[in-house]
């Protein structure tokens, strides 16, 4: 038997209404919470087990029947046997939260038709004031915040999202990034590309690639990276990030956006120039693309960079800043952009 996992309450048209979300993700109206809404007793309550006790009793009159079968499925579950949470393991009777809309409809129409009873008349007007608040927000989503059940969705589905994203075990390591990603990178600051270069990558590189690789991914992807592979007091970390990626759906993400980062390395000349593309194509995804924009004249929106007249890089960096490795970059290089990632 499905259990309650979440409790709550909710107000619709001025009713305070008990709800509850069981443990398969059923969001439900406790019986009591119901009756209570529609200013009916549970007296005479009868237990689920055929058609009509699938339905609040207070439905169940003569004069509402066309206009229940007209407006409810006999199929659908609406009432809901389930076990209370914690000490409270009583066998307890709710309602599928979906009934409510119908509910209301089903009196609505009544009243349109004059077909309602003097006693009935109270539960057309708290259906139009029902109707009325739900048409602002859905039932779905007041039960998930009175409950809580919002958020535990949300970390479930994020969950779900690192085991698929995030490899079981830490992967050997494999030549994911090729060459040419950094090659393109020397090329549009002007750097020399060279052997020695090539292994001594200075350390702003690893900044540029968090900011075009890493920051795309899905939401959540780049602070799970951090926690699961930090960095150690020296700075270092102990993995490639790429390392902890799955082979299934990890991997290709991050190859899907490396080869979008090289096909915006080479329509640029220089990194004002790409980052100006690169700025345009996040712009364009979030809606906010003008065609009025020239791709050049696109200044970095995030990325806090200067450039010189050819369009390089410009990072004003006191020398007292710079760790002996990276002075010794900035000689061999002949730049003084080395802030390390």
């Amino acid at each position: 038997m499905r259990k309650a996992t979440n409790y709550g309450k909710i107000n619709l048209g001025g009713k305070d209404m008990s709800v509850a979300v069981l443990d398969d993700g059923t969001r439900i109206l406790t019986q009591t919470g119901l009756f209570q809404a529609f200013n009916r007793s549970r007296t005479g309550l009868k237990v689920p087990g055929n058609n009509e006790s699938n339905l609040p009793y207070f439905m169940l009159a003569d004069n509402l029947k066309p206009h229940v079968s007209a407006v409810i499925d006999p199929g659908k579950e609406f009432a809901i046997s389930y076990v209370g949470k914690g000490k409270d393991e009583r066998e307890l009777i709710g309602y599928n939260a979906e009934i409510i809309p119908h509910i209301c409809d089903a009196f609505l129409k009544a009243r349109d038709a004059g077909e309602l009873t003097t006693r009935q008349a109270s539960l057309a007007i708290i259906s139009d004031a029902i109707v009325r608040s739900l048409a602002k927000v859905g039932i779905i989503a007041l039960i998930d915040e009175a409950t809580g059940y919002q958020e535990e969705r949300e970390k479930d589905a994020l969950n779900t999202m690192y085991k698929m994203f995030f490899a079981e075990d830490i992967l050997p390591w494999q030549q994911r990034f090729p060459h040419l990603f950094y090659k393109e990178l020397f090329r549009l600051n002007g750097w020399a590309w060279t052997e020695e270069n090539m292994k001594k990558k200075p350390g702003i590189v690893g900044t540029w690639t968090n900011r075009l690789i890493y920051d795309q991914m899905p939401e959540g992807v780049r602070e799970e990276l951090r926690r699961r592979n930090p960095k150690s007091k020296s700075g270092a970390k102990e993995h490639r990030d790429h390392q902890l990626l799955s082979e299934d759906i990890g991997d290709p993400t991050l190859a899907k956006l490396i080869s979008q980062a090289l096909t915006i390395f080479g329509l640029s000349e220089n990194m004002k120039q790409m980052w100006g593309q690169f700025e345009r194509l996040m712009a364009r995804r979030r809606g906010q693309e003008s065609s009025e924009v020239d791709i050049i004249d696109v200044e970095p929106v995030e990325a806090p960079y200067q450039f010189d007249d050819k369009g390089h890089t410009i990072a004003p960096i006191e020398e007292s800043t710079l760790s002996d490795f990276n002075k010794n970059l900035v000689t061999a290089l002949g730049h003084k952009e080395t802030t390390p990632s």
